[in-house]
């Protein structure tokens, strides 16, 4: 955000688990796929050209099998 979010920004913030950091100066959650879920259904965090907030998530390596 470049400026304070709306109030109503700021409760639909809280009520999908963010909280503000005063340490960091950013609103932040735990990242979990509750996480990936929030982020996508919130429209004012989605970027401008439209992706999803999980678009621009890297994806985790896979992990190789063990060897047998």
């Amino acid at each position: 955000f470049d400026e304070k979010p709306s109030k109503e920004q700021r409760e639909t913030l809280k009520a999908n688990g963010f909280r503000w950091a005063p340490s960091d100066a950013a609103w932040q959650r735990q990242l979990n796929p509750n996480a990936f879920y929030a982020a996508n259904r919130i429209d004012f965090i989605k970027p401008e050209n439209g992706e999803r907030p999980t678009d621009l998530q890297p994806k985790a390596p896979k992990k190789s099998e063990p060897e047998r």
